[in-house]
């Protein structure tokens, strides 16, 4: 990689059916992508620049050409970089768009209802979340702010009120919380409502923890050594945390079904042990 890699997606990048990765290298200024073998090894990378400080890397079909790109946020450049895929899995050099001040976590999601994904980046010194739409082609029209807890450090889109609309859940890590903005249906979100998640939260993961098909949101708490979970009541409103253990300084969580059973677990990587901790899903729908 480059030095000090901080954020990793994949997708596949070439059109081979295989996923690649792009990892974002925060001290660098680059992205590095690396095109898979087909067999679990890859080939070497290729650096890309960025803006300074890459910290969060998106994959997702920016210009509707069929090709995954890249979407990353810069958060020593108040900007996100768009580098649209050529097709091969090589990139035109990057876009930049304004984002708030130390942009730290990028999502690509449809928030239009058009069906082009477009970005939430949430801004780490900004406490506001920005949703960028897509023009369709892969350009961007400038941001708009929504206000969020205080230093926003991780954000998710999912459809949690059931409307078919993808919504925002935005990790605040110096308030302790997690803000929901609900989404009108045309890129516009309601007021933020805040739910109580632990002490220095810094990652959300969205899925359905319980099986009653509405996404719950998942949250590390990094000076709390656990993860909260917040169930969905089904209408975009949450029940109050329920806290599980992990490792030491937990900085991110993943909710994949790992054992097979249908349920998503948890994956949690830990800073402070240098471990990761699985929590397998118990729930009895």
């Amino acid at each position: 990689m480059g030095v000090d890699p901080a954020s990793v997606a994949a997708a596949d990048l070439n059109g081979d059916g295989k996923p690649d990765l792009a990892v974002a290298n925060y001290t660098s200024a680059t992205v590095s992508v690396l095109l898979n073998n087909g067999n679990g090894t890859f080939a070497p990378k290729l650096d890309y620049p960025t803006s300074n400080g890459p910290s969060s890397v998106a994959a997702a079909d920016l210009n509707g050409d069929g090709k995954p790109d890249l979407a990353v946020a810069n958060y020593n450049s108040a900007s996100v970089s768009v580098l649209l895929n050529d097709g091969d899995g090589t990139f035109a050099p990057k876009v930049d768009y304004p984002t708030g001040d130390r942009p730290v976590s990028v999502a690509a999601a449809d928030l239009n209802g058009d069906g082009k994904p477009d970005l939430a980046v949430a801004n780490g010194f900004g406490d506001s979340v920005n949703v960028v739409l897509n023009h369709g082609d892969g350009t961007f029209a400038p941001k708009v702010d929504y206000p969020t807890g205080d230093r926003p450090v991780s954000v998710t889109a999912a459809d949690l009120n059931g409307d078919g609309k993808s919504d925002l859940a935005v990790a605040n890590s110096d308030s302790g919380t997690v803000s929901v903005l609900l989404n009108d249906g045309g890129g516009n979100f309601a007021p933020k409502v805040d739910y109580l998640a632990g002490d220095r939260p810094v990652s959300v993961a969205a899925a359905d923890l319980n099986g009653d098909s509405k996404p719950d949101l998942a949250v590390a708490n990094r000076d709390h050594a656990s993860v909260s979970v917040l169930l969905n009541d089904g209408d975009g409103t949450f029940d109050p945390k329920l806290d599980y253990p992990t490792g030491a300084a937990p900085n991110s969580v993943a909710a994949a079904d790992l054992n097979g059973d249908g349920k998503p677990d948890l994956a949690v990587a830990n800073g402070g042990d240098d471990s990761v901790r699985v929590l397998p899903n118990v729930c009895i729908p």
